[in-house]
């Protein structure tokens, strides 16, 4: 599943790594047509020596 996305905010973290907030605006559906992702929600992806630790949304 794709999704298309905006950076609201990256920060780099105080023991390296990135803390970066994406906010979904659509997704690919399984026809490869793009469907809007209605709301406002935020994606939290942290990243710490090139792995992902988690993603989660407020």
């Amino acid at each position: 599943m794709l999704y298309l996305a905006e950076v609201k905010v990256q920060n780099r973290g105080f023991v390296g790594g990135y803390k970066t907030e994406l906010k979904l605006l659509a997704v690919q559906a399984s026809d490869q047509t793009w469907n809007i992702v209605s709301g406002d929600d935020i994606v939290t992806i942290t990243i710490k020596q090139e792995k992902v630790l988690s993603i989660f949304s407020i």
